[in-house]
């Protein structure tokens, strides 16, 4: 039973780890593209993000 809790709580530690560096990864992607002064629609910028 104790075991069982455990790997749960493992389990949702790596997939909270997994979605910050998630996160921190499309942050850093959106800042960067934000800095790039250059002449783009709203569309092309939307699209490029993907």
């Amino acid at each position: 039973m104790l075991f069982i809790v455990v790997e749960h709580i493992f389990l949702l530690v790596i997939i909270t780890l997994i979605s910050v560096l998630q996160n921190a990864f499309f942050a850093t992607k959106v800042e960067r593209e934000g800095k790039e002064h250059n002449n783009k629609t709203a569309f092309e910028r939307v699209s490029c993000a993907k």
